[in-house]
């Protein structure tokens, strides 16, 4: 009685199907100890320092912190393999990893970008006159402060692209290292609403298609904001409107009137490109970094 003869097609097919069986298998077992470190990896180290640590903060504490928001913000960029990690007291150390330089600026950019956001009301003759005439007595200040030791109104860098009427706000020039800046005066109010508030970001477009950013606010933030808003409507003057300031990374970006009340999401317009949307997208949604860093070093590592 002869024995059973399998076609030759079916041979190679579980012979492919064996060897197909074993890479997997390979490269579930070896794949992620080179992902661990396993085998050189090429690219770029930046170095930071916290600045401005507050007496009586535990640094250790601060930086790992630190570490976690930025991680969870080279997470969320598709074109980077980075991370980051505490090397010694103040110091921070991020690894960059590929030969493309576009990805360490992009990196760096991001590491850069603080992602605090605040809103504020700027300064108007009708309703702040009193604040307006403390900042043109005692111009050379940055903060004002009240008598419980608080600030109350403050100076803010704006961006170029914005405009303020003179009649109406209280502008000022300021030369930096050669460079002109413009800021405007903002008021303190109640409600502080900052980007602690935010449920989430996401790209969007203004009303010219230009890129914008959407956000949205949790149920605290949406009340904060709704107050916010609806007391600065327009009031007994029709033709007056207040407007509020949103401030990204410190620099006031758009100043819209305020025309009705707005509770739990807006819009951050600003003359973006594609590229700087995205960047403030995944820095908001990951979360201001509590603390501000100063780069000292970037070297390359491994064989290129």
């Amino acid at each position: 009685m002869g024995g059973l003869i399998m076609p030759r097609w079916l041979i190679v097919i579980l012979v492919l199907f064996v060897g197909f069986c074993l890479l997997s298998m390979a490269a579930f077992i070896y794949l992620p100890l080179i992902l661990q470190g396993f085998v050189p990896k090429v690219g770029t180290v930046l170095v930071y320092e916290m600045e401005e640590v507050k007496p009586r903060v535990d640094a250790a504490l601060l930086a790992e912190k630190t570490v976690a928001a930025i991680n969870l913000r080279l997470k969320s960029l598709p074109w980077s393999l980075g991370e980051a990690r505490v090397i010694e007291g103040n110091r921070i150390e991020v690894g960059v990893f590929g030969n493309d330089p576009s990805n360490v600026e992009k990196v760096a950019e991001s590491i850069q970008f603080s992602g605090t956001l605040e809103f504020r009301i700027v300064a108007n003759m009708h309703k702040h006159k009193e604040a307006i005439e403390i900042a043109k007595n005692e111009s050379k200040k940055m903060v004002y402060y009240d008598s419980k030791g608080e600030w109350s109104a403050r100076w803010i860098p704006v961006n170029k692209n914005e405009r303020f009427n003179p009649q109406e706000n209280l502008v000022r020039s300021r030369t930096i290292k050669g460079q002109e800046y413009f800021e405007v005066l903002v008021v303190r109010d109640l409600y502080d609403v900052t980007g602690d508030f935010l449920a989430y970001a996401r790209p969007s477009s203004d009303e010219s298609g230009k890129p914008a950013v959407f956000f949205t606010f949790n149920s605290k933030g949406g009340m904060l904001f709704g107050e916010l808003t609806g007391d600065n409507v327009p009031g007994g003057n029709p033709e007056f409107k207040n407007q509020l300031g949103i401030i990204l990374n410190g620099v006031l970006y758009s100043a819209p009137y305020i025309l009705t009340t707005i509770s739990d999401q807006g819009q951050i317009t600003g003359n973006f490109t594609q590229q700087e949307v995205d960047q403030i997208v995944s820095c908001l949604n990951a979360g201001a970094l509590p603390v501000n860093l100063r780069k000292v070093e970037e070297r390359s590592m491994g064989k290129k």
